[in-house]
């Protein structure tokens, strides 16, 4: 039997390009010598990834709907954080404290989902950053009612500046009773000295420094939170 050459082509059969061929049928050399009936077997085709349009059901185009609809939520707490900025004394009033917190924490959670399947846009990171300086501002002019705590930080910064120790002198101590700012009164436990950690009185001195009162806390405040 002549043995067959498999660098050569052989009866009907296609012999595709070096670099990997077209997808054409190929003869098998065993159907020539033993007359075995064998259908043609086809190239394997590699089919190139494609992306899984589920892991992002809702597209929203650029400069598009997207924007608005994100301008509407931050729109709608902006609304929230105003009626708290504007409520007063909430102390009394927690039923309608807790009615906002939950409404903006929805809003809040709304928006999460939104742009986690939405594309970024530059519209779209403006409304959120837009809406981000809005609410903060917004709640710099509300008084500090759910807690005193903070009339504390401006004493304790006060002192600082004007060289003494918080952890020494009480807020109630005759000693400095020409340093007590005009919310003495609101301070908590003021026989009792400071019991914050060193690096937040630097921080309430730093603030007091610019200026002895709560807006310029809650700005010190508002700054590291951002």
């Amino acid at each position: 039997m002549k043995p067959i050459d498999r660098e050569q082509p052989q009866d009907g059969e296609v012999k595709g390009d070096e670099d990997g061929g077209d997808d054409l049928p190929r003869q098998d050399p065993l159907q020539e010598v033993h007359g075995l009936d064998i259908p043609p077997i086809p190239l394997a085709r590699k089919i190139p990834p494609q992306e899984d349009e589920t892991l992002f059901p809702l597209q929203v185009s650029p400069g598009g709907s997207g924007a608005r609809a994100l301008g509407v939520l931050a729109v709608l707490s902006l609304a929230g954080y105003a009626a708290l900025a504007i409520a007063g004394d909430l102390r009394p009033r927690l039923a309608f404290f807790l009615g906002c917190w939950i409404l903006l924490s929805l809003l809040y959670i709304a928006s999460l989902l939104f742009v986690q399947r939405s594309r970024p846009t530059r519209s779209a990171v403006g409304v959120v950053l837009g809406g981000a300086l809005c609410f903060r501002l917004t709640m710099l002019l509300a008084p500090p009612t759910l807690s005193e705590d903070i009339h504390r930080y401006v004493r304790d910064g006060w002192v600082q500046v004007n060289g003494h120790n918080p952890y020494l002198n009480a807020p109630d101590d005759p000693a400095l009773a020409s340093l007590r700012l005009p919310d003495h009164s609101l301070i908590n436990n003021p026989s009792i000295p400071t019991l914050y950690p060193p690096l937040a009185e630097a921080l309430f001195a730093a603030a007091a420094f610019v200026r002895p009162s709560v807006f310029a806390v809650k700005c010190m405040l508002a700054l590291f939170e951002s």
